[in-house]
């Protein structure tokens, strides 16, 4: 088994090495042909490992500050996950640095953030938003973002794995007091940070509600992550024995619970754009259902297929089933599919923007390139190595955490 693992860990760092390579060849070719493409497609690689992290960790919070004694087998693989945090987190760096780098006289990183560049200095928006969007306070908040989910990811895996080896409740009691604590501070951190780095690709539009949408990604994708992981640990031998239906059955319901909040969320910001038909809110949904000419575009296809019956109705019929969410198999195949289908919203809340063609402005179509598939399969070749080799390190199961007999006797 150890065998296994190590050979499993080699795989995995040497797909990671391929693929961020190509992300970060992709920077360089971007800057030096002076095209947006590249450097969004590292954006939405980093984005789509972003959000599940930032998931696992609000999560696991969750589940000590309403002290759940069913998860805590389940709550030992998502703690080894979060130890590919600090890698994820630490990718973001690059495109922060980016908005350092100055070539022909505007920093490279306005080709992805255009607030950055000189000749958007006079616009009237971002004259009024000049205060937040700036370089100096833009790379502070990134900066203490970053560092905030790497302290709380470290400490809660710091506590945990001291239970095994004293036995002490205070680690449990520290975790659930820093829990508590860290709901909020990562509500607020992920809201600006899903405003800074993805919301103001397009600085000229408002909403409220877009810290929320990237909440319920995260909670979405992480959720789904966690039922894969948990699957294939039972199925490999690590947790044999040890994880019930009835364990599967509550994650079945959280990914049926947040299916239906992240519809809700994704809704609501819609209808609410809808109804005040504000242009300055408009432009953004205009972009993602029609062309400059008022034809259907490629989005509105990606909105109506992969994101109202593939993220939405096909998750929440198939969940809605008892036996869906008892059925180990049927439910990691959802979850796979909900892992795919989070892809599809980050294509769809990053990727579109307006662009000129021959002179003319364009809205830039649904397609995918070879930047962010690497960079989401590089990434993930991060997660994977991070969590077998946490594994091997610590126990999956946490034998004197002061809920493991609750977890290992629960059933509904």
């Amino acid at each position: 088994m150890q065998s296994d693992s190590r050979s499993a860990i080699k795989i995995s760092v040497i797909v990671a090495i391929i693929g961020l390579c190509i992300g970060l060849f992709g920077l360089g070719y971007g800057i030096s042909t002076h095209q947006a493409r590249p450097l969004i497609g590292y954006l939405m690689g980093v984005g789509y490992w972003m959000a599940p992290m930032i998931g696992l960790l609000i999560f696991t919070m969750l589940l000590y500050v309403f002290d759940a004694g069913w998860s805590a087998i389940i709550r030992r693989q998502m703690e080894h996950l979060l130890s590919a945090f600090k890698w994820v987190a630490l990718l973001m760096l690059p495109l922060i640095i980016l908005a350092w780098v100055k070539v022909g006289g505007s920093p490279a990183a306005a080709l992805l953030w255009k607030w950055l560049s000189p000749s958007q200095a006079n616009d009237p928006m971002l004259l009024h938003k000049s205060g937040y969007l700036n370089p100096v306070f833009f790379t502070i908040r990134s900066l203490l973002f970053l560092g905030l989910w790497i302290f709380l990811a470290h400490l809660f895996r710091r506590e945990s794995f001291a239970t095994d080896k004293d036995g002490n409740a205070k680690h449990y009691s520290r975790c659930r007091l820093w829990g508590a604590g860290g709901i909020v501070l990562m509500g607020l951190s992920l809201t600006f940070a899903s405003i800074d780095w993805f919301k103001s690709l397009e600085f000229h539009w408002f909403s409220t509600m877009y810290g929320v949408w990237f909440f319920a990604a995260g909670m979405f994708s992480a959720i789904a992550l966690t039922i894969i992981t948990v699957r294939l640990a039972e199925k490999n031998g690590v947790l044999k024995g040890l994880i019930s239906s009835s364990q599967y059955y509550l994650l079945g319901c959280l990914m049926l619970a947040f299916t239906v909040f992240w519809a809700y969320i994704s809704f609501s910001q819609y209808l609410i754009t809808f109804c005040a038909n504000i242009p300055e809110e408009t432009f953004w949904y205009v972009m993602r259902e029609i062309t400059v000419d008022g034809k259907f575009s490629s989005w509105g296809y990606l909105s109506v297929f992969a994101l109202l019956f593939g993220h939405f109705l096909i998750p929440f019929l198939s969940l809605l089933f008892f036996s869906s969410k008892v059925n180990t198999w049927r439910l990691f195949g959802i979850a796979i599919w909900c892992l795919v289908l989070h892809a599809a919203d980050i294509y769809w809340n990053i990727l579109p923007g307006k662009i000129y063609v021959n002179g003319h402005e364009a809205y830039r179509p649904f397609d995918i390139s070879i930047w962010e598939v690497a960079t989401i399969i590089g990434i993930g070749g991060i997660v994977v190595a991070s969590y077998l080799k946490s594994s091997q390190k610590h126990s999956a199961l946490p034998a004197k955490d002061p809920r493991v007999a609750e977890a290992l006797h629960y059933h509904i």
